[in-house]
């Protein structure tokens, strides 16, 4: 089922799901996270796309700047200007614009081009022009420059960065970019790349930034080519949103509604939002490679971030934990335990006996009930034997609370279809109370958690002809009559 076909399968309330879709492979590798692209320059975005698409740091230590030793003993000498590897300090990004020079629209003044001509053509940094000085072999001694003024002065004691995109063939020293007390020569490449600069130093009094180019033959053919010259600001990047959290079981997305995991059988892991009223919205495909698990289950939140977590058994018996994003992604997995195979039957019921702490119960194929403490990192810790004679029952449940005493409860179906409740006691659980019939009819039939935010745990029931139904939960253990929710429902192998 692809995520194009997913919206069919449920019925209600289909609507675009607003979590971010993420891929949560099943192995203990985290999936590199992405990375925030550089934005345009604020003030002028239309002519700073090159600020987005050109890497600044392409020739990035190719500035032979008066902070470094310098390349030519007529290079001045005051410090101040340093050369950056990217467009701003690390943590910040472009803000306000106070200049730019793109040779597009409005050049330099003939008095400030001194030997540089506007090229155009295909292939600039941006638009079709570009400042070029060129010398033929026999220019022995030739002197080209292009001045810059920037006169938008920013605020006094305001940070300001330049950054220019270069490309040329020529003799090393022998091109440079020039301030008002500062200078430095430029690396020859044929390639157009960026160079990025702090140059608070060179502004004036008056808040302009003075910047020229030169370009000086020594008898050797050579051409440089300057463009898009932007001085600018930077600010601190905003801290990046939380995930959503809630701290409710069964709540993938964060938004405080109980939502559904499915399994398809190709191994494709889905989750469909819940919109608290028993619905959920179409679903979202956050995992695949799921086909070698053969048990999951939601216990709640076991690392104290409010966020809820999987535990997943593999063919192999091992056990695994894997922390939930509260975006509807799960992070890397972690192997939590061996020898798993052994149990016929797992349930999540919630905790169990009020110790602050989600609890797990176990059905060995000798029929025996077993509880187990979950730790906080996914690990089980094994506290009693609750029950005997459970291999008559063909599902077993942990559904939540039942009777309003905070403890997980669980509901069972036996194998003539016969439903029954059992309310924890904290040590064990109580006797049985038949709550329905007819029960045998569903091949899977889960407990989310509480779908409709009434404080009692929901069942979700997967009939043989693919329907989804919804049975709300009834204090006590039994549920109302059960409402359709989806078709299609045939492929998936789990559902939680």
């Amino acid at each position: 089922m692809s995520r194009g076909t997913a919206a069919a399968v449920l019925s209600i309330g289909l609507v675009t799901a607003p979590f971010t879709q993420a891929q949560a492979v099943p192995t203990p590798t985290p999936a590199p996270s992405a990375q925030t692209p550089i934005t345009r320059l604020s003030g002028r975005p239309s002519e700073l796309s090159t600020l987005k698409r050109l890497a600044p740091t392409k020739h990035a230590d190719s500035l032979g700047l008066v902070s470094q030793p310098p390349k030519t003993s007529s290079l001045a000498a005051t410090p101040g200007v340093t050369e950056m590897s990217s467009l701003c300090p690390v943590g910040q990004s472009p803000d306000a614009l106070y200049g730019y020079q793109s040779f597009e629209e409005v050049a330099p003044s003939p008095d400030q081009m001194n030997g540089f001509t506007i090229k155009s053509g295909a292939g600039a940094p941006d638009g079709s022009h570009w400042a070029n000085s060129s010398f033929l072999a026999s220019d022995s001694g030739g002197y080209h420059s292009v001045g810059i003024m920037n006169t938008d002065g920013p605020p006094p004691g305001a940070k300001v960065y330049m950054a220019f995109a270069y490309r040329g063939n020529f003799v090393e020293r022998t091109v440079s970019v020039n301030f008002n007390t500062s200078s430095g020569t430029l690396l020859p490449d044929p390639e157009w790349g960026w160079v990025a600069l702090d140059v608070t130093s060179e502004v004036t009094v008056a808040g302009v930034i003075q910047a020229s180019f030169s370009h000086q033959s020594n008898g050797a053919a050579s051409s440089f080519d300057v463009d898009d010259v932007a001085t600018y600001s930077c600010k601190a990047n905003p801290a990046p949103a939380p995930a959503p959290i809630s701290g409710v079981r069964g709540d993938w997305t964060g938004q405080g509604s109980v939502d559904l995991m499915s399994t398809r059988s190709d191994g494709g892991l889905f989750v469909y939002e819940g919109t608290g009223t028993g619905a959920v919205r179409s679903g979202v495909q956050v995992g695949s490679g799921w086909s070698t698990f053969t048990w999951q289950g939601s216990p709640g939140d076991l690392n104290a971030d409010r966020r809820t977590d999987l535990l997943a058994r593999r063919s192999d018996g091992t056990l695994w934990f894997y922390p939930g994003k509260g975006n509807g992604a799960l992070g890397s997995g972690k192997q939590v335990g061996t020898g798993w195979n052994a149990m016929t039957s797992i349930a999540t019921p919630g905790d169990f006996n009020l110790d602050g702490r989600p609890d797990l119960l176990a059905r060995r194929a000798d029929g025996t009930l077993h509880l187990y403490r979950i730790l906080a990192t996914g690990a089980l810790q094994y506290v009693a034997q609750v029950g005997v004679g459970w291999n008559a029952m063909t599902s077993i449940i942990g559904i939540g609370d039942l009777n309003g005493d905070k403890r997980g409860d669980v509901v069972a179906v036996r194998s003539d279809g016969i439903m029954f409740s059992y309310l924890s006691s904290g040590t064990g659980l109580t006797s049985a109370k038949q709550v329905g019939a007819g029960w045998n009819g569903m091949n899977i039939l889960t407990s989310p958690g509480d779908m409709n935010k009434d404080g009692r745990g929901d069942l979700i029931g997967r009939r043989a002809d693919g329907t989804l139904w919804s049975y709300l939960g009834r204090t006590g253990g039994g549920v109302v009559s059960g409402k359709q929710v989806g078709t299609g429902w045939n492929e998936m192998i789990r559902i939680l």
